[in-house]
C-alpha cells in the first residue's frame, strides 16, 4: 500500500511542475544545448479578425524535471504588450480566436478567454 501512495504523490508532484520563461547567461558567444533548451518555442501563432493582436503558443523546457509545458500568450501586431496568459501548471496549446475570445485546449478539454486571460463567464 505504501508504494501505491508513493506513487500517487509522485504522480501529482509532476503535475504541480511549473515551467516558465527562464533568464540564463551566457559565458561566452558560443550556443550551449542549456541556453537552446531555457528558449520558448513558438507554435500555433494566429491574427484576430482586425489584425491589431496574435495569439500564440510558446513551449519551455526543464531539463532538470525532463518535461514541457505549454503557455498561450498574445502580442500587439506592433510587437508591444507581449503578455503571457496562462501560468497554471498543465499545458494549454491549439490557441485560436472564437468571437473575439480565443479558444484553447487544456486537460482535454475546449476553455475559452478574453485577450487579457480573464476566464469569466
Amino acid at each position: 500500500m505504501k508504494k501505491v501512495l508513493n506513487l500517487v504523490n509522485l504522480v501529482n508532484a509532476e503535475e504541480t511542475v511549473k515551467i516558465g520563461k527562464q533568464n540564463i547567461k551566457l559565458s561566452s558567444n558560443l550556443m550551449t544545448p542549456e541556453a537552446l533548451w531555457a528558449m520558448g518555442r513558438i507554435a500555433g501563432a494566429e491574427a484576430n479578425a482586425d489584425g491589431k493582436q496574435i495569439v500564440y503558443q510558446v513551449g519551455y523546457y526543464s531539463v532538470k524535471a525532463n518535461k514541457s509545458q505549454q503557455k498561450i500568450a498574445v502580442i500587439n501586431a506592433d510587437g508591444t504588450g507581449n503578455t503571457t496568459l496562462t501560468t497554471g501548471s498543465k499545458s494549454e496549446t491549439d490557441p485560436t480566436w472564437l468571437n473575439g475570445k480565443i479558444a484553447f485546449l487544456s486537460g482535454g478539454q475546449l476553455w475559452t478567454m478574453n485577450a487579457d486571460g480573464y476566464r469569466g463567464l
